[in-house]
């Protein structure tokens, strides 16, 4: 309590204050003296302190609940996203199965045979064709960026087997396929080798099949799977990407337009 006093009466004297303000000073020094006997005889904390950590208090409590309407906010999104895209791979699959149940030359007396009817994209007859859809279709969105790990160019499942031989459970890579105009996912099982084909549409990159999630780009399709499972069953996670094992990358010639491209503006 004496200091209290000492502080006011230091104050007076460095302010100059009149006998008003030193009166004024005095009451408001005995209303925080009290509550600050109030307090710690009822156990509590400085008032003081209190006083002096309640903007801090105030400001985390606010930072908390910006916090909790961020994750609600960030939850509804993640739903409401869930929802659009099993809504669309609904469409999807009711777009392609209803036509052959309402056709009466259709024979199909299961849902298999109904997805076994189903068109199958069009086959490359030859290499070139495959390079010349590449170039047309997949080439623009690589333009100044460098092909992931992952990426490979035109080589057989034998040529990925080799490259997966001896990794573990979970290594993987992603190859033009020479099977459709897209992709295979090669991906190293413990008992061997898995390749997913991966199909390109106009709204983006998915697995061959019906109600297949949509990617807008190769790699968000390779980055959805590595933190989640191609199939249930099986429980595919894309773990750990296999790069090269040569010198050029068995991808230089999917690359070629933009090379010579590049070479004739430095001719200019």
């Amino acid at each position: 309590m004496n200091n209290v006093y000492e502080e006011m009466k230091w104050m007076i004297e460095k302010w100059n204050l009149t006998l008003f303000g030193a009166i004024f000073l005095k009451r408001k020094f005995k209303n925080v003296s009290r509550k600050y006997l109030n307090s710690s005889k009822n156990g509590g904390t400085d008032w003081n302190v209190k006083q002096k950590l309640r903007p801090y208090r105030e400001q985390a409590e606010y930072e908390e609940r910006k916090r909790k309407a961020r994750e609600a906010e960030e939850s509804v999104r993640r739903i409401a996203q869930r929802a659009r895209d099993q809504h669309r791979k609904n469409m999807r699959t009711s777009d392609a199965l209803l036509p052959l149940f309402r056709d009466k030359t259709t024979c199909a007396n299961s849902i298999r045979e109904a997805l076994l009817a189903l068109p199958r994209p069009p086959k490359p007859k030859e290499r070139r064709e495959i390079l010349n859809w590449f170039w047309a279709s997949e080439l623009p969105q690589w333009r100044g960026q460098s092909p992931p790990k992952w990426f490979h160019g035109i080589i057989s499942r034998e040529e990925a087997e080799k490259l997966l031989f001896g990794k573990k459970c979970g290594a993987f890579l992603v190859r033009v396929t020479e099977r459709i105009f897209g992709y295979a996912v090669s991906y190293r099982t413990g008992e061997g080798l898995k390749n997913f084909l991966v199909e390109r549409i106009s709204e983006g990159y998915q697995f061959m099949g019906t109600n297949q999630s949509v990617h807008s780009t190769l790699s968000d399709l390779v980055c959805h799977y590595q933190t989640n499972p191609i199939t249930l069953k099986g429980g595919e996670v894309l773990l750990e990407p296999v790069g090269q094992d040569k010198t050029p990358p068995d991808y230089e010639e999917l690359f070629q337009p933009f090379e010579n491209f590049d070479k004739q503006n430095e001719g200019n």
